[in-house]
């Protein structure tokens, strides 16, 4: 998955792209995403800024619990799944688990077509599979 901005990208090619500088250059969350919502070009859509900000901040606060709802579904462990796949794997189950609003299809659809031109259809099919097995109850088993 790149890390080049698309012009006007979504809340959720935001929030990808966050998580990765975070992760990958341990980088503050708040200061990545004002420089991803300032950086667009233009003025981001208010809603687009605030489901970016959600999904962020959301990823990270309960990363722990998606983590365990993911290797609960998942066939192999997390520690086997590349870094980018599994920010991704973890910002859908955001979505699809804690998310009211955001309807779960969205966020599969979402997931796996960024899957798709990152990494290539064979990790766009694992993170599907993965995404697709995920139901409330695997978060809170533990």
């Amino acid at each position: 998955m790149t890390d080049q901005p698309r012009p006007g990208g979504s809340a959720r090619d935001i929030a990808r792209r966050v998580l990765r500088r975070v992760r990958r250059d341990e980088a503050y969350a708040n200061l990545v995403l004002s420089a991803e919502l300032s950086g667009l070009g233009t003025r981001p859509d208010p809603r687009e800024a605030a489901l970016a900000t959600e999904l962020v901040y959301g990823v990270l606060r309960q990363r722990r619990r998606l983590d365990h709802a993911l290797g609960r579904v998942s066939s192999r462990p997390l520690s086997r799944i590349e870094e980018d796949l599994l920010d991704a794997l973890r910002l859908a189950a955001y979505q699809v688990l804690l998310l009211d609003r955001v309807p779960a299809y969205a966020a599969v659809n979402d997931a796996v077509e960024a899957t798709r031109l990152g990494r290539g259809k064979d990790a766009a099919g694992f993170v599907n599979a993965v995404l697709r097995k995920l139901r409330p109850e695997h978060l809170d088993a533990e």
